[in-house]
């Protein structure tokens, strides 16, 4: 599977950016992101990511929010590996 991402806008002050899907072989019909990162307590940091979309043809809003959920899970996970 995969998506081809247009980024829409950057911002390094307040560390977010927020990019839409242009083409996929999964077939989302119109998608909108957005991944921040926050201060969190104790020196930490928060990732915070949303979403606006229409689900894939066929699946229900619950099995479009899975399938993406699990997609940040693994990229969250990524994170951790990366940071050692």
């Amino acid at each position: 599977m995969w998506a081809k991402e247009r980024l829409i806008e950057t911002d390094p002050v307040n560390w977010f950016y927020r990019y839409e899907i242009v083409e996929s072989s999964v077939g989302f019909r119109w998608y909108f992101g957005r991944l921040g990162v926050e201060e969190g307590e104790g020196g930490g940091c928060v990732i915070e990511w949303s979403y606006v979309g229409d689900p894939i043809e066929g699946w229900t809003k619950e099995e479009f929010d899975g399938f993406l959920g699990r997609g940040m899970e693994a990229l969250a996970r990524r994170i951790e590996e990366f940071k050692g």
